[in-house]
């Protein structure tokens, strides 16, 4: 589980929503904004992906345990909100980590 600090707050949350940019892959969709003081995150798996809130709450912290494993550090002033697709219910955490590492290459959040 990332540390509260790194997690996003319902304001900063609903700007993402509101006024980030997006991108998708297999697994997951990805909204961020930049040019933000901190860089934080957080998870979402939804009721139309998974129905029970123990399920979700697995899922979300799934998520943030494969957000660990990519380096913070090279993703400065950003938030970013990552959205749990049906069939990352089914995948294996590398596969979770692997796949969100692509997205945020691919959105040029990571190199």
């Amino acid at each position: 589980m990332l540390p509260k600090s790194k997690r996003l707050v319902t304001v900063e949350f609903d700007a993402v929503m509101e006024r980030g940019k997006t991108a998708h892959s297999p697994l997951f969709l990805v909204k961020w904004l930049g040019s933000q003081k901190q860089t934080a995150f957080s998870a979402v798996a939804g009721k139309k992906v998974l129905k029970t809130a123990a399920a979700r709450n697995h899922m979300r912290r799934r998520i943030y345990e494969s957000l660990k494993a990519l380096d913070h550090k090279k993703m400065s002033g950003i938030h970013v909100i990552v959205f749990a697709k049906n069939p990352a219910v089914t995948a294996d955490q590398e596969a979770l980590a692997v796949d969100l590492r692509s997205v945020f290459v691919k959105a040029g959040l990571l190199r």
